[in-house]
């Protein structure tokens, strides 16, 4: 096994040709606009920041530095196949499927983008663990910080991309300089859990698990009674879920290179932030099985605050997860979504309407007070997590947080469809006037 090896950043020059023309997207009724967004989140201030700007530590592409091993390339980089490029980088589908050039048996893709502050701890564990047959590549999505000095420190390879470009394209410009069969995605600020990469090279052995997904631990690096709370919770609900999943995890996540090129990797055009569930989504219609590994753990080093949590569950979440299953015609029965947990957001609202009924009406308290033991009765273990991990207080601040969260994701759902059903609304009169015009 080999440990984090310092050495100097060099710095090349990497030209791809000139882009062409991106290809023109398809017109989808499920995929929201800025506007449709903005008109149903206007109450959020600052929202439509969000929707074009992926999370702090992800990625996108236009390469401008290549990896150490290709560094003395001036010519359009080929792996495995032709390589073209276009206005928002290379397209997937034009990258070959076999792994002949490479005989790694993993590759670990990390996306950074101002991802200075965590980083390094990234890296280090990351390094601590893979061997000799294993590659680690660093996408940096057009960093403002140190990101890349960080990254080029260590002994991995180092794409800068010359513009900011989302997550999934960095992922993708990883994913297509690997050359290893199996692709490991980890996100800047996670920490691999000692055993993660000896774990993923056993769970990825197996010929019948087209992919692995793990779940933050149980000690996240924030102390915050928000990063507490939305990272336990997070953990909760992916160790109790079932084994058997049908979404994908980009934060700490395997598929194999050939199935997810096949694919066409991670949804570059889809800017919120459910590109991985998309991906998971087209692995399970192909029948690949994707396994929720409860031991495959990393721990999560972001610091949430109230507002960023809402935001992002509400406009990168809710909204589009909405969308993607009115789309796949399908609502999955796992994770926060499964039955139990429905019942619970029905017990939140429910407990919301009486409460405000109560202030006049008095006896209606005593229904509070039962709807508040059935919420508690529901997620009862959730809340033990709590109180193990944070005593009495955060074990009572998490019982709210979590009512207010299914509150906010209601309002998602609402939204959701509403952007559904005005889009296809606005299509189909769309439609009719072009026909009347013709007549």
């Amino acid at each position: 096994m080999r440990g984090p090896r310092y050495r100097p950043g060099r710095n090349s020059s990497f030209k791809p040709d000139p882009p062409t023309q991106r290809p023109e997207l398809p017109r989808s009724l499920l995929e929201p606009t800025l506007l449709d967004l903005s008109l149903l989140c206007s109450l959020l201030l600052r929202v439509k920041k969000h929707l074009i700007i992926p999370e702090d530590n992800v990625d996108e592409p236009n390469i401008d530095r290549a990896p150490r091993q290709l560094r003395d390339h001036t010519s359009r980089v080929e792996i495995g196949g032709q390589v073209e490029s276009s206005g928002q980088g290379t397209t997937m589908a034009s990258v070959g499927l076999n792994d002949e050039s490479g005989t790694l048996r993993l590759t670990a893709i990390v996306p950074a983008r101002n991802a200075a502050a965590t980083l390094g701890r990234c890296l280090d564990a990351l390094l601590a663990q893979v061997s000799a047959d294993d590659e680690v590549i660093v996408v940096d999505d057009y960093s403002t910080d140190e990101t890349s000095e960080i990254a080029s420190r260590y002994d991995v390879n180092v794409i800068r991309l010359s513009s900011h470009q989302g997550v999934s394209a960095a992922r993708n410009r990883g994913a297509q300089l690997a050359r290893a069969p199996v692709l490991f995605f980890v996100d800047a600020d996670v920490v691999v859990a000692p055993g993660t990469v000896t774990r993923a090279h056993t769970m990825m052995s197996k010929p019948d698990v087209g992919a692995v997904i793990g779940s933050y631990d149980d000690d996240p690096g924030a102390s915050s009674t928000i990063s507490r709370f939305k990272n336990l919770a997070h953990h909760y609900f992916h160790q109790h879920s079932s084994a058997e999943a049908i979404t994908f995890w980009g934060a700490c996540g395997l598929v194999r290179r050939e199935s997810f090129f096949a694919l066409g990797g991670f949804n570059e055009y889809r800017r919120l932030s459910i590109e991985d569930v998309e991906l998971g989504y087209a692995l399970a219609a192909q029948g690949f099985q994707i396994i929720l590994d409860r031991d495959l753990q990393v721990k999560h080093l972001k610091k949430w605050t109230l507002w960023s949590m809402i935001v992002t569950d509400v406009v990168r979440r809710a909204i589009p997860w909405t969308l993607l299953c009115l789309e796949h015609q399908q609502l999955p029965n796992k994770l926060n979504l499964s039955t139990e947990q429905r019942v619970a957001a029905i017990v939140t609202l429910a407990i919301t309407l009486v409460s405000t009924i109560a202030i006049v009406q008095y006896r209606l308290w005593l229904v509070v007070a039962a709807l508040v033991s059935i919420a508690l009765w529901l997620n009862i273990d959730l809340y033990r997590l709590f109180l193990r991990k944070g005593g009495l207080r955060l074990a009572v601040s998490g019982f709210f947080l979590q009512q207010l969260y299914y509150l906010y994701a209601m309002f998602g759902l609402v939204a959701g469809l509403t952007v559904y059903f005005t889009k296809g609304f606005m299509q189909r009169r769309q439609a009719t006037l072009n026909e009347i015009e013709h007549d």
